[in-house]
């Protein structure tokens, strides 16, 4: 199998090294400017100079670039997998949606595939609390403990022109609560750089969606939490459910609390590893992967229309 990497990054390195697992035997070619980051394993150049057809084109450069890396790629890769957000700008998404529209594709939202989340919707489809009437999604991190080793202030976060920003960055609470509710019919959101951190972007968004079934959901995202927050609570007309991560949990109140789910040291790259044998297995049967680029778009739109209420 004959595979395409762009961006040999924190996220290039996770899927190559999770790829490699699944596919020992691959033919890789690796595009990554920054020569330090070179070693043996692949084949790596400098610029994208695409010379041959590829079973499939893992994109996991910085977000800013991923359209014209697409663009040049082309009907040489079969298949596209591409690190969220999926685009940075509507031009952006519509070069992309250009670019693949006669290719499966795969954008990686990696929460839909950790197994709290799978149990929680699990419960949804059970009616394990009734009717959903309102869900609350918060992340936090303090950003420069996300990356220790580099300063955030020169990565890409820290910039609107490379996709920084929270709500892009933490597309993922827009993504899971959308593929568990369903596209909303109402955005509203308020955000802005409310700390002294210093960067272009903003560092905290409240974000509100409606629902065809009238239900509504609030997603807080921020870089300013010193003590790392990912958790979900949905209220339902006979009971509440809520998620943790990282010590993982799912726990549902009808009569009294119960615990369904609990894992006090999940592991983190299990996840990566689960979408990527998706994705590999889908192209392989000719299948479509889960969230294309359409369904992606859908979700990016989402956010830049909370960015642009700022």
């Amino acid at each position: 199998m004959k595979l395409l990497l762009c961006g040999f990054g924190s996220i290039g390195k996770r899927h190559f090294a999770n790829s490699h697992a699944l596919i020992p035997d691959a033919e890789w070619t690796i595009v990554e400017p920054d020569r330090t980051l070179w070693h043996a394993g692949g084949r790596f150049i400098p610029e994208l100079v695409v010379d041959s057809h590829y079973d499939a084109a893992l994109i996991c450069s910085p977000t800013h670039l991923h359209a014209e890396q697409i663009d040049v790629i082309g009907e040489r890769a079969r298949a596209f997998f591409i690190e969220k957000p999926v685009a940075h700008d509507r031009q952006a998404l519509a070069t992309i949606q250009r670019a693949t529209a006669q290719r499966p594709t795969m954008v990686g939202c990696n929460y839909r595939f950790e197994t709290g989340l799978v149990k929680v919707k699990e419960l949804l489809a059970d009616d394990a609390i009734g009717k959903p009437l309102s869900a609350r999604a918060e992340f936090g991190q303090w950003l420069p403990s996300w990356r220790p080793q580099r300063d955030y202030r020169t990565g890409y976060a820290a910039r609107r022109v490379t996709g920084g920003g929270v709500i892009l960055d933490r597309i993922h609470e827009l993504d899971y609560v959308t593929w568990l509710f369903g596209a909303p019919v109402a955005v509203k959101a308020m955000s802005g750089k409310l700390s002294a951190l210093e960067i272009e972007t903003e560092d905290t968004a409240e974000i509100m969606l409606r629902f065809a079934s009238g239900a509504i959901a609030s997603v807080h995202v921020d870089y300013l939490q010193r003590e790392y927050t990912c958790q979900l609570k949905i209220v339902g007309e006979r009971g509440t459910i809520e998620w943790q991560y990282r010590p993982t949990r799912v726990r549902v109140l009808r009569d009294a609390w119960q615990t369904v789910f609990d894992d006090p040291a999940p592991d983190v790259n299990a996840m990566y590893i689960a979408e990527l044998r998706h994705f590999f297995a889908a192209i392989a049967a000719g299948a479509p992967p889960c969230n294309d680029v359409a369904e992606a778009g859908r979700t990016l739109d989402i956010a830049l229309s909370a960015l642009e209420q700022a």
